[in-house]
């Protein structure tokens, strides 16, 4: 667990996120594994302070993003990152009002790239299966959000 409470304590300490390479995320994990007691009993506490640092590192590395810091290339966790920063850009533009959401919670969106969604979630949300370039179609946000990240449609035009 000391590698994980080090890279705690750096990524509190500083202001820009630290870069997590996959070589010091298997050290993290293989620290974790080795520091791992054998006692049932100890093994749960031990387990739960492993649980409570990782929250407290994913919650620092989120509120960081929600300031707008860069996040950094070739970092274990970017994708993650960059995921949520686009779930946060949406729903700042939908609180200052530059997305409207109607009273079912869809969104319009511009469809970027053909697309065919599956039959069953385009029957039960009632918007078209097949998606053409061009096309402006009102979709649920849950479906809308991972299509925006996917980069098939522009929720902002």
């Amino acid at each position: 667990m000391k590698e994980l409470i080090l890279l705690l304590t750096r990524e509190r300490g500083g202001k820009e996120l630290v870069k997590i390479s996959y070589r010091d995320y298997l050290n993290i994990l293989t620290d974790i594994k080795k520091s791992t007691p054998l006692d049932s009993e100890v093994k749960k506490i031990y387990n739960a302070y492993v649980e409570k640092y990782v929250n407290e590192l994913a919650t620092t590395r989120i509120l960081k993003i929600l300031k707008n810091k860069n996040i950094p290339k070739n970092t274990i966790d970017s994708e993650i990152l960059k995921f949520l920063n686009a779930i946060i850009k949406i729903y700042t533009a939908i609180l200052q009002g530059k997305i409207l959401v109607s009273n079912n919670y869809c969104i319009p969106v511009k469809v970027l790239k053909n697309y065919i969604l599956d039959q069953t979630i385009a029957r039960e949300h009632k918007i078209p299966q097949k998606l053409k370039k061009g096309e402006v179609v009102l979709m649920p946000l849950r479906i809308a959000l991972p299509l925006y990240i996917l980069g098939f449609v522009e929720v902002e035009f």
